[in-house]
């Protein structure tokens, strides 16, 4: 029968239209039939063992992945014959199985007890991507506990930049560091490489009988299969700076008496001059108020800048994390605290608004302010607030490691301790104040530490005295009181200022107590100074600009002040908040202007780290 003829093929329009189709999930959907692949065990073409465990997985996944894998498929090795790759050493299972998911899913858990295990395998398998995933955790979750760690590790791996944070934290917290179980396993060329730092802090007193101690702590540790490391780390000791009673008991030690040669080296290195170890200094200038009107609610910052010595320069740093009414900052063992105050902005009545305080620290590493509330016992902080309420003074004394709050009415004392790597603020003790601030409310004086002494001056009585008719008028004072610590609450009046004056800036240097600025009759320029030894006060060379509520600090002998309350002319005018920065060389009797702050602020905390 014959066929009937095709019918002619139908043509339209859609013969002439292309349409370019684009499925992006498409490479998810693949890796994901891998994935079930693998997990059936199902045309995987080889096998990883390690330990007892074997993981099947596919050599495209492995090769597109790892340098490491395409190099040993790529070739005529073993492994590309048999299909098999045998992981012994350091390497662990659980690691392999991690990774493994991670090139099939997308998905890695990074955590403090796998991040090393991940880190060398991914330095094994040639895994940039995963190398940067654990540096990048490592570098923030680096604390004192686990630097020195993480630096052996990065030296060894050559990871530059975790490196460097990981030393930069190593040199701030030194003394903390070296008190951790961790420095007890470091390797020895680690140890000599840490004690040639020229810039390792050693505390506020900046005593190399800390260096000593470290090295012999070391020792001890193991020191049968350790002392041949002693001359190499004793030679990097400036023994020069070592105190006497350092001195006599490391040269009394049974291994240093039984080894004439570690004998001549202490010597030898004790005719060296001394240098001591600096680390490059950073003034902080912390939060502070935007206008001269420094009510609790008036406009505040929360910005913060940090002056370089070495640069000259004024940089911004992370901000507070809220802002302010009130704060101090202060450094303890080489990290910086602040003690904020918060002011509750919808209470109508100044005297009903709520007082809350918090305590921040700021991390040199990953340079954000972290919230150490925890850290500052509830009566501690009570008293901290409510010194700022009563317009006290707070100093810190950096030997001890005690805050002083000074009120009208009492002195209390905040002892500072470690606590596993972390500061405990507790009150030590508490102490009346002097009996003429309590019966006039005196408020505006300022406090510093001394030679073991706290010392109190200026001020303003804000109540009305007998003899006096006016009721408002405030009363600059030019007296001077010492409190030794070992009199109990027995204040013993000074010498007088030759100025009265309140809100001054106070610090210390080379010994000596300075006074600057402050409020009189009208803002001052003047600066005098208290020699504790003579027992007098002397006239040094006068501020360009007059200052209040303005903070000093002293850094490579000399004394910066920073901002404050003045007017818009040497000689009067409106009132304006400063963001100019003046100097002050002893050597020279001289004040000199540097590089203004950023931003103009009065009433702020200041600290040098």
């Amino acid at each position: 029968m014959p066929r009937k003829p095709r019918a002619p093929a139908v043509r339209t329009k859609l013969e002439l239209v292309q349409v370019k189709i684009g499925d992006k999930n498409i490479g998810n959907r693949t890796l994901s039939k891998l994935n079930q692949l693998r997990t059936r065990e199902d045309l995987c073409d080889v096998k990883i063992k390690v330990d007892s465990e074997v993981y099947h997985a596919h050599r495209c996944i492995l090769t597109v992945n790892s340098d490491y894998f395409r190099a040993m498929f790529g070739v005529e090795m073993t492994e590309s014959r048999t299909n098999e790759v045998v992981l012994t050493g350091t390497v662990e299972s659980d690691a392999v199985r991690d990774v493994l998911n991670y090139l099939y899913t997308g998905n890695l858990l990074i955590n403090a007890e796998n991040v090393q295990s991940l880190f060398l395998l991914s330095d094994m398998w040639q895994m940039a991507e995963v190398i940067n995933f654990c540096t990048d955790f490592m570098e923030k979750q680096l604390d004192v506990t686990n630097c020195l760690g993480v630096y052996c590790l990065a030296e060894k791996f050559q990871q530059k930049q975790l490196a460097e944070k990981a030393a930069r934290l190593v040199k701030q917290q030194f003394t903390l560091i070296c008190r951790e179980e961790e420095f007890l396993t470091v390797p020895p060329e680690i140890v000599e490489r840490i004690l040639s730092w020229g810039d390792i802090y050693l505390g506020a007193e900046a005593s190399e009988d800390e260096v000593v101690r470290v090295v012999w702590r070391w020792t001890e540790h193991d020191q049968e299969h350790r002392k041949q490391y002693l001359k190499s780390l004793l030679s990097l000791v400036r023994f020069s700076g070592v105190s006497k009673e350092t001195l006599d008991w490391f040269r009394g030690l049974g291994v240093i008496q039984e080894d004439k040669e570690l004998q001549e080296l202490i010597s030898t290195r004790l005719s060296f001059p001394y240098e001591a170890r600096r680390r490059p200094g950073y003034i902080y200038v912390i939060g502070g108020y935007l206008q001269s009107r420094t009510g609790p609610t008036c406009p505040r910052l929360k910005t913060v800048e940090r002056y370089s010595t070495e640069i000259r320069e004024w940089d911004p740093v992370a901000p507070l994390p809220e802002t302010p009414s009130h704060l101090y900052a202060l450094n303890t063992r080489g990290r910086i605290y602040c003690i904020a105050v918060m002011i509750d902005m919808e209470s109508t009545m100044a005297q009903e608004k709520e007082a809350r305080g918090k305590c921040y620290h700021f991390d040199i590493v990953k340079e954000v302010w972290e919230d150490a509330t925890h850290c500052v016992e509830e009566n501690a902080m009570q008293v901290l607030v409510k010194c700022f309420k009563d317009g006290g003074a707070i100093t810190h004394c950096q030997t001890s490691d005690c805050i002083y709050c000074v009120t009208a009415d009492s002195c209390v004392c905040i002892k500072i301790t470690d606590f596993h790597g972390e500061p405990e603020f507790r009150i030590s003790g508490q102490w009346r104040s002097v009996e003429d601030y309590r019966e006039f409310h005196h408020q505006g004086h300022s406090a510093v530490v001394l030679g073991g002494k706290v010392y109190m001056l200026g001020g303003a009585d804000m109540e009305t005295r007998a003899s006096v008719p006016k009721p408002d008028q405030v009363f600059p004072s030019s007296a001077l009181y010492k409190w030794e610590l070992d009199k109990g609450d027995r204040w013993e009046k000074m010498a007088s200022m030759r100025e009265p004056r309140s809100v001054c800036a106070v610090t210390v240097l080379n010994g000596c107590i300075y006074a600057i600025g402050g409020f009189s009759a009208r803002r001052l320029t003047s600066v005098e100074k208290y020699d504790p030894v003579t027992e007098s006060w002397t006239t040094v060379a006068s501020l360009n600009k007059p200052r209040t509520h303005c903070c000093a600090v002293t850094l490579d002998g000399k004394i910066y002040v920073m901002g404050g309350k003045s007017y818009s002319f040497n000689q009067g005018g409106a009132r304006k908040v400063l963001s100019s920065v003046e100097v002050y060389d002893p050597v020279c009797d001289t004040w000199s202007y540097i590089e203004q702050m950023n931003q103009a602020r009065c009433w702020y905390g200041a600290v040098v780290l």
